[in-house]
Order: C-alpha cells, then sequence, then structure tokens
C-alpha cells in the first residue's frame, strides 16, 4: 500500500477546459498555445458556481500544461482561493491509467480539481466509476467520490453535460 493514501469521503472533479479559440483567431500554430475565448470562460464561472453550489471544495488543483488548461484552472483557483496551481504533463497525454494515478495520488486523499482534455479526462472519469456514458463538453464536469484511491475506483455524483 505503500504510496497510496487512504482516502475517506474524498471528492475529485474531472474538469475539461472551457471553448477555446481556433488557431486563425489566436494567432498559433501550436495546439498547446489556444487561450480560452470569452464564451470558454464564461463556460469555467458557471461549472466553478455549480461545483461551490454542490458542496465540492478543492484541496489541489492540477491542470494540463495547456494554455487553455491552466487558464481555466487559475479561474478555478480564484474562484476557490487558492494560490497554487500544479502542472502535469500526463493531463496532456493520452495514457489514462498512468493520468489517473498521478492525479489521485497526488491529491493526498483529499479533494482535487483535474483540468484537462478531452478524450482523456472522459476515460479517466469512466475507468473510475465505471460508467460509459459521461460526457465532457467544454466546461463540463465529473464530480467523483472516490472509494478506492489504490485501485482507482469511484462513484459518479453528478455529470455537467451541457456547456
Amino acid at each position: 500500500m505503500s504510496g497510496y493514501y487512504l482516502a475517506k469521503d474524498m471528492k475529485a472533479t474531472f474538469l475539461r477546459h472551457g471553448h477555446a479559440l481556433d488557431f486563425f483567431t489566436a494567432k498559433v500554430t501550436n495546439d498547446s498555445l489556444r487561450p480560452l475565448s470569452d464564451e470558454g470562460k464564461k463556460q469555467v464561472e458557471m461549472s466553478i458556481d455549480l461545483l461551490k453550489k454542490l458542496g465540492f471544495s478543492p484541496f489541489k488543483i492540477i491542470s494540463s500544461p495547456y494554455k487553455r488548461a491552466i487558464e481555466t484552472a487559475t479561474i478555478a483557483a480564484k474562484n476557490f482561493g487558492l494560490d497554487r496551481i500544479f502542472q502535469y504533463p500526463e493531463l496532456a497525454g493520452q495514457d489514462a491509467d498512468s493520468a489517473l494515478s498521478v492525479s489521485l495520488n497526488f491529491s493526498q486523499g483529499k479533494d482535487i480539481l483535474i483540468v484537462g482534455h478531452q478524450p482523456l479526462l472522459k476515460i479517466m472519469a469512466e475507468k473510475v466509476t465505471g460508467e460509459n456514458a459521461i460526457e465532457m463538453p467544454t466546461g463540463g464536469f465529473a464530480l467523483i467520490d472516490i472509494e478506492d484511491v489504490k485501485n482507482l475506483k469511484g462513484k459518479l455524483l453528478y455529470n455537467k453535460k451541457d456547456s
């Protein structure tokens, strides 16, 4: 069991970044540099407001290093009163098992907000819950009660499916 924290009432929220500008509008050639649009910022604010109403308050926020994810995480951090975001390149990749392991163990058994992209977040949330119909539109999220960090198992509490 070394390296794993025992979680009691630990929650994880998998939050997809808000709507981002396209390459032309953003004047970038690298996908990782696309920022949030004004619409995307509003989507994130609405999701954070809903998470607060649901009683979720993260101990830590981890994010993909992509600009739109960092901007999403920054909005969340401001709204939750946190002053630090941790960036993990695993959240910009395709390996759900590695991203899950890093994310949930990093939480130290406390509530965590995980900010990233499709399809990785959907795959991660579905692996943890065993659900197969989780939707992750831009600004959408899956709030999960983590019942077993070691075996990466949990129960879906809420899925914000509209953007």
